[in-house]
């Protein structure tokens, strides 16, 4: 209520969406939606692709998202957003939650940066 926190959907069964049916997606991401809006008697309107790497989700997906009402939806693509950032598809900075050393790391973009370091050196 204090609006500190927000709740955003992330389908009903967390299915990976690139490997069901179209109608199965939908269902799963307006279902979600609206399961939450009930039960937390508020709006819903960010989603989350379930695991969110490249090939768990399309354009068709982010069509449904869209269509579904939500302004945005997050990805699992590392980095941070920027204008240049897809609304339907946002880059984000997880943690595993295990290591508070690293968990600052990820905050701050620490972790980000020395990952595309290490990606370069390997390139």
């Amino acid at each position: 209520a204090g609006g500190s926190v927000e709740v955003g959907a992330h389908t009903r069964d967390h299915p990976i969406l690139s490997r069901v049916p179209r109608e199965q997606a939908r269902d799963q991401i307006r279902g979600s939606r609206r399961a939450l809006e009930l039960k937390l008697a508020a709006p819903v309107t960010t989603f989350c692709y379930p695991n969110g790497l490249g090939d768990d989700y399309s354009a068709e997906h982010i069509e449904l998202v869209r269509e579904a009402g939500f302004v945005c939806a997050a990805a699992s693509h590392i980095g941070w957003v920027s204008p240049e950032s897809t609304r339907f598809a946002l880059p984000r900075i997880g943690g595993d939650g295990g290591d508070m050393l690293r968990f600052r790391k990820y905050l701050d973009g620490f972790e980000y940066w020395q990952r595309r370091a290490a990606a370069v050196r390997h390139t």
